[in-house]
C-alpha cells in the first residue's frame, strides 16, 4: 500500500510539472490568468479538449478549481475560457473598491486633494497604486495557448467589455459593477444600455446618474421619455 502512495504521488507531481502549453520565456514566472507570480499550476481536464496545465498564483488557482468542480458537479460544459472568465468575475468583484476610485477620481484629482493629514492621508498615498494594481490584473491578457503547435481557439475574446481603460468579463459585469459602484438601480442601467447601446455606456451612465434618489415610477417616466427621444431621432 505504502509503494501505490508513493507511485501515485509521483505521477500526480509528474502531472503537475508537466505543463502542456508552451509558455512564453518572458512570461516564466506570471499566473496566465492575472499576471501576479505563479505558485501552482492549474491543470484544466476536459473529456472533449485537451488537457492543459497553466501556471497560476494561489488566488486564480483556487477561483479555477472551484470553477471547473462547479461545472463538472453540474454536468454543464466548461471550456478553459469559461473559467477564465469565472476568475476575472471574481477579481472584479474582488476589487470592486479599489476599481471604484478610478470612476470617482482621477489621478491628479487625488494629488490634489489636500488629504495630506488627517484620517484621509493614508488614502491619499495608497489609492491610486491599488486602483493600478487592481486594473493590472484585471485587464492582464493571457499568453495564447499552444498545444502540440495548434492554437486554442479564444471562444469568449468578443464578449470582453472595454470601458475607461478597464477591460471586463462582458457588458454585464461592468454594468454590475458601475451599478454598485455608484449606487444605480440595475435593472433601470440594463434598460438604458439596452436602449442607447454599448457604445454610448459612458452617456447610460451619466444618463442613470440623473435619477440615483428617484422611485420607480419616476425612473419609468425618464426610460418612456428616451424612447420617444431615440425614436424621433431614427426618423
Amino acid at each position: 500500500m505504502k509503494e501505490k502512495l508513493t507511485t501515485n504521488k509521483a505521477a500526480s507531481n509528474a502531472a503537475l510539472l508537466h505543463i502542456t502549453t508552451e509558455t512564453p520565456f518572458n512570461k516564466r514566472h506570471d499566473c496566465w490568468f492575472c499576471g501576479e507570480p505563479n505558485q501552482y499550476v492549474f491543470t484544466y481536464l476536459n473529456a472533449f479538449e485537451p488537457q492543459l496545465s497553466l501556471p497560476s498564483c494561489k488566488e486564480c488557482y483556487q477561483v479555477a478549481k472551484k470553477s471547473m468542480s462547479k461545472a463538472n458537479y453540474e454536468g454543464v460544459h466548461h471550456s478553459i475560457w469559461t473559467i477564465k472568465s469565472d476568475v476575472k468575475h471574481y477579481l472584479v468583484q474582488y476589487y470592486r473598491k479599489d476599481l471604484a476610485i478610478g470612476i470617482n477620481w482621477t489621478k491628479i484629482e487625488l494629488e490634489e486633494s489636500e488629504f495630506e493629514q488627517g484620517d484621509f492621508a493614508g488614502f491619499q498615498r495608497s489609492a491610486w497604486f491599488m486602483f493600478e494594481l487592481a486594473k493590472a490584473r484585471v485587464n492582464y491578457i493571457s499568453w495564447p495557448l499552444i498545444v502540440d503547435g495548434i492554437t486554442v481557439p479564444d471562444e469568449y475574446q468578443e464578449q470582453s467589455f472595454n470601458f475607461d481603460d478597464v477591460v471586463y468579463p462582458n457588458i454585464e459585469q461592468a454594468m454590475q459593477h458601475y451599478a454598485n459602484t455608484l449606487s444605480l438601480s440595475l435593472d433601470y442601467f440594463r434598460s438604458v444600455v439596452e436602449l442607447l447601446g454599448d457604445e454610448n455606456f459612458a452617456k447610460a451612465v451619466r444618463f442613470c446618474r440623473l435619477l440615483v434618489a428617484a422611485n420607480v415610477f419616476e425612473r419609468q417616466q425618464a426610460l418612456r421619455q428616451l424612447r420617444i427621444e431615440i425614436t424621433s431621432l431614427n426618423r
